[in-house]
């Protein structure tokens, strides 16, 4: 191999939410995506590059168009040279295979253009797959490895072509090979599989390949090895529905293992894993506390590499929708301000994510309300509905303040009451064309109109003078004559407390 010639043609790219292996950086960091400002053909035109300036990644993120309307001529000149490629490891001499197979490769790693479809067509894949089984060649099944790890990163139906050749079985087998390099190159393949769908993934699960995968990161192996395995276990534990439980819980603690690993990408692939896992009923959410994880998500909270920040804010929601016992493993301090100073990132996703995942906290419990408020959280959450642009993220906010409604006591509604939180609920209110949006600005006034009820059942509502104070209820008529009937449902449920009170 050329000391120039990337050991991974295909690296990871960890800010997706599938762990399918792509061409996007050589030296599997995330590449970041930028715009051709100077004028010319190419202006408007995006692209990928690398954050590590020693990295010379460049690619286009239009590229497979790219390629097809500008290089079909190099297209049909790699086609001709696949041809004498498929003869010779069709072959029946073993250096002319392995020279085959290493040109397969290199035509594969191809960063512009990886022609992965002519080759599925060529018929050369049962030769790859017979090829696996020469244990006397270690090379041989390295570079057909390596191959089929291109292929089976491209579409789905390449993946299944690979896969019925029957790849799975000997790719298992192939993870107890006393070559580091076979290893690594068979959890690849397997990584690339698992993550085409959740049919492969069961195959792959129910093939048994979860043990021998942990076995290996057990044997603490190096970096590489620990990140593709990392990887490996993401995709199994990813996708819907979601894997059986006796298949996935033996990882739980290796998972953990991980998650102390300084590797930032065997990181992601750990706690993406606990991210799918928890994400589901009581019992799942147990396992995952009982590994110990919350201990250290607040630290993995506030980490600087975001695709490691997104799957622990999103462990700690699903905690958090679990019964108030399970929620408690996770309010505290560290957790409480990560989620504070989350709700200024510049990314939306994490903003509403770190809503979400507060809503979940302030949802039935009085004392995990009362943390969410020592915790300082409120204050920014109201002036969110002011300065927040997106409605995606509104949304969140406003479940945060519902819940509040909903099931705080008198006195934690009337704090919320004091941050002036009903001017900026009314102002969206008043403008408001998001169908989603407006059910839920409306449920918001009514759960604190019914609370007001529930605290003083024999008196005048507290909290009616609270809407009609800032012209809530003039606003809410507005939309007496909506075409949904659950708006208007919910806009003459809040208007007959203002006309009981004329009574």
């Amino acid at each position: 191999m050329n000391e120039n010639e990337s050991a991974h043609p295909l690296p990871l790219t960890v800010d997706t939410d599938n762990f399918h292996i792509s061409s996007l950086c050589y030296c599997s960091k995330p590449s970041i995506q930028r715009e051709v400002c100077k004028k010319g053909q190419n202006q408007g035109r995006c692209f990928y590059l690398c954050k590590n300036k020693g990295c010379n990644f460049f690619r286009w993120c239009d590229y497979e168009e790219h390629c097809n309307n500008t290089n079909l001529q190099n297209v049909s000149k790699e086609v001709n040279n696949l041809t004498r490629i498929v003869e010779s490891i069709q072959s029946n001499n073993i250096s002319a295979q392995l020279d085959g197979t290493v040109a397969l490769r290199k035509l594969l790693s191809d960063k512009n253009y990886p022609p992965i479809e002519e080759v599925v067509e060529s018929g050369v894949l049962p030769s790859l797959v017979k090829f696996l089984y020469l244990e006397d060649y270690p090379h041989l099944q390295f570079e057909s490895l390596w191959s089929i790890s291109n292929i089976t990163s491209g579409k789905s139906h390449h993946t299944e072509a690979v896969c019925k050749e029957g790849v799975v079985p000997v790719l298992i087998k192939l993870l107890k090979s006393s070559s580091i390099e076979v290893v690594e190159q068979s959890i690849w393949a397997l990584c690339n599989i698992a993550g085409d769908s959740t049919k492969y993934r069961d195959i792959v699960l129910k093939m048994g390949a979860m043990q021998p995968i942990l076995d290996i990161i057990n044997n603490q192996p190096k970096q590489s090895v620990l990140r593709n395995a990392s990887w490996t276990l993401s995709n199994l534990f990813r996708g819907k529905p979601r894997p059986t439980k006796c298949s996935v819980d033996i990882a739980l603690h290796t998972l953990m293992q991980l998650l102390y690993n300084n590797n930032e990408e065997i990181i992601v692939g750990a706690i993406k894993a606990f991210s799918y896992y928890s994400d589901g009923p009581n019992d799942r959410i147990q396992d995952v506390i009982e590994c110990g994880v919350p201990k250290v998500l607040g630290k993995l909270l506030l980490h600087t590499n975001t695709s490691i920040t997104t799957p622990a804010l999103r462990t700690i929601g699903n905690i958090a929708s679990g019964d108030d016992k399970l929620t408690h493993s996770i309010v505290n301090d560290t957790v409480l301000q990560g989620l504070l100073q989350l709700l200024s990132s510049k990314k939306m996703v994490i903003r509403k994510e770190a809503c979400w995942a507060i809503s979940n906290i302030a949802s039935g419990n009085r004392e995990h309300i009362q943390s969410v408020i020592n915790a300082n959280i409120l204050p920014k959450v109201i002036k969110m509905l002011s300065e927040e642009k997106d409605n995606r993220v509104k949304y969140e906010v406003l479940w945060i303040i519902n819940n509040l409604f909903s099931d705080g006591s008198k006195d934690q509604i009337d704090y919320v009451i004091t941050l002036e939180c009903m001017l900026p609920i009314i102002n969206i209110l008043e403008n408001c064309t998001d169908l989603k949006l407006l059910n839920l600005l409306l449920q918001t006034i009514t759960s604190l109109l019914n609370s007001g009820n529930r605290i003083e059942s024999n008196s005048i509502n507290p909290y009616i003078e609270c809407v009609e104070g800032c012209d809530g209820f003039e606003k809410v008529r507005l939309f007496s004559n909506h075409y949904n009937v659950d708006i208007t449902i919910l806009v003459t449920e809040i208007l007959d407390y203002r006309n009981k009170m004329d009574l």
